[in-house]
């Protein structure tokens, strides 16, 4: 299978001397294809955490799931929400001939409900790690409002907290489309 280059960027920084009040910060950019557009969706559900955040949707009569894009038609895909946590992303594609027989959730619905019921990093943490195996495979950074900051690798085989950081513990994480972690690192798609 040949899969098109991608070249996401992520980053995220916590502490004294990394952010004005050391509070944390995330950044990020997504290569998506021309046709795709990002636009500024505010969600309030009727129960759970508001949250604003990006919204795809695709120009062309493909929809977004045929183009393997993870998001839920009317939901974010990067975003805060109303207690102050905050998420980006970059997709990481998994070796597929490596075979993984258990069920995955899919990485839609777990960022849906962090948004609308995480308050905190460790909340975000606790929600991925009980979902078990997710599908797509993504870097994943939080942040919240105590300056907690944490990288994420998530996917088919596991999820490894590749970097923690907090106002107390300060630091500065760049993630791109690709497993970082030993853990996981054996999993990615290499082309030949």
């Amino acid at each position: 299978m040949t899969r098109k280059s991608m070249g996401c960027f992520l980053i995220g920084v916590s502490g004294p001397g990394f952010s004005a009040n050391g509070e944390a910060l995330l950044g990020s950019v997504s290569d998506d294809p021309y046709d795709i557009r990002t636009f500024l969706r505010a969600v309030s559900p009727e129960s759970g955490l508001a949250h604003i955040g990006t919204e795809l949707m695709s120009t062309t009569e493909h929809s977004l799931t045929e183009r393997g894009y993870f998001a839920n038609p009317g939901e974010t895909t990067r975003g805060i929400n109303q207690a102050g946590l905050a998420f980006t992303c970059a997709m990481v594609f998994e070796d597929e001939t490596a075979k993984r027989n258990r069920e995955s959730t899919p990485f839609a619905d777990i960022t849906e409900k962090l948004m609308r019921s995480c308050e905190t990093v460790a909340d975000a943490i606790g929600l991925f790690q009980s979902s078990g195996v997710i599908s797509p495979a993504f870097s994943v950074l939080l942040a919240d409002t105590a300056g907690d900051l944490v990288h994420l690798e998530v996917g088919r085989f596991g999820i490894n907290v590749n970097h923690h950081y907090s106002h107390g513990n300060p630091g500065m994480v760049f993630a791109v489309n690709c497993y970082l972690s030993q853990e996981l690192l054996s999993y990615m798609f290499r082309p030949v």
